[in-house]
């Protein structure tokens, strides 16, 4: 059966077609022309929210997968370098506490927070101090037993550390295995150690380990200061 228009249909199809003709003629121009400046804002801000839209499903391009790929291995990267750092540190702290077991020497784990220089001389600032039991003239250890500086000022919470190479350190050294084979080891500004009033009969060779001598009263003997 044939599809048969109500008058209202009809009225509607010739008004959309005859609005599209004055268009394509140009004679709506006159109405136009201020719709499109009254209707811009917001088909402004609709066009903006759409694109917004489509950015967010559209998928990302090979060249942005692989700049965020870099990204991730280059953070993957900097992640497993701490970690070993880390394992490093615990590694030597193990060391460390071993050795002092062994030996039956209490110590206390510290930090280098600080440094001054002057000249060739050299001070360290650890983050231990008379509050953790740290007194001035006992030894301070890195690694396993290797003797590098005394304390020489405490505070509550942090000590200044003579290193063995500033020129101002003086320590009883004697050699590994001939403990009797003394000496006075002072600093040589910064650039090494000297073992001193060595007596001129005593056997010494190259290679030989110099270690404390035991002879001050916080410094315990048998910690290793170097290597003739």
């Amino acid at each position: 059966a044939p599809v048969r228009l109500g008058p209202a249909t009809v009225r509607t199809v010739a008004a959309v077609v005859l609005l599209v003709a004055l268009h394509y003629l140009g004679w709506l121009r006159f109405v136009e022309t201020p719709l499109i400046r009254i209707l811009a804002p917001v088909q402004a801000t609709v066009y903006r929210t759409v694109r917004g839209l489509v950015g967010v499903a559209t998928p990302s391009s090979p060249q942005d997968s692989n700049q965020e790929w870099s990204a991730r291995v280059l953070t993957l990267e900097v992640e497993l370098q701490q970690l070993r750092a880390d394992n490093a540190r615990l590694r030597e702290a193990r060391q460390q506490l071993d050795y002092l077991t062994a030996r039956g020497l209490d110590a206390v784990a510290a930090s280098v927070i600080g440094e001054e220089v002057a000249g060739r001389l050299t001070t360290l600032v650890v983050n231990r101090g008379a509050r953790h039991g740290v007194r001035v003239g006992v030894p301070v250890l890195v690694r396993e037993g290797v003797f590098i500086g005394t304390v020489i000022a405490v505070a509550g919470d942090t000590s200044q550390v003579l290193l063995l190479s500033d020129p101002r350190s003086q320590t009883a050294g004697a050699i590994e295995g001939r403990e009797r084979v003394l000496g006075v080891v002072t600093g040589e500004l910064g650039l090494g150690l000297r073992m001193e009033l060595v007596p001129k009969d005593s056997p010494v060779a190259v290679g030989d380990a110099v270690t404390s001598a035991g002879l001050e009263r916080r410094i315990p003997r048998g910690l290793l200061i170097g290597h003739v």
